[in-house]
């Protein structure tokens, strides 16, 4: 093999980690941090006040809610549960794409920070 095959081949190598993310997800009680992630997630359940953090292996279906390194990284949502009739519920889902945009809070911070990952002022 050639040196600018084996340089190419070592390159190639490199390509999927640099294009990829770390972000905080939450394993039970304990935060870890994972790897190879295409976007950051954080989902705050305000009837709950409960905040749940992660990224996915897959882009988001619906990107026209999400703008890269715009204002609108979080949206405000409406879900259904499963019950029979279906309880109407609403939460805040954020997606991030940069290393480890999706640092855990509290709902509080969260709500100080104009509903946003990112402190108003930074953006």
């Amino acid at each position: 093999m050639s040196k600018l095959a084996l340089l190419a081949l070592l390159c190639l190598n490199h390509i999927p980690n640099g294009m990829t993310l770390r972000c905080y997800t939450c394993d039970g009680e304990k935060q870890v941090i994972v790897d190879g992630k295409h976007y950051c997630n954080a989902v705050f359940d305000i009837e709950h006040n409960v905040v749940r953090y992660g990224g996915s292996d897959t882009w988001p279906t619906r990107m026209d809610d999400f703008r890269f390194g715009g204002t609108k990284e979080c949206v405000l949502r409406t879900g259904k549960t499963r019950s029979n009739p279906p309880d109407v519920f609403h939460f805040w889902h954020c997606t991030c794409f940069s290393d480890l945009c999706n640092h855990p809070f509290t709902f509080e911070q969260f709500r100080s920070k104009g509903y946003n990952l990112r402190d108003v002022e930074k953006i």
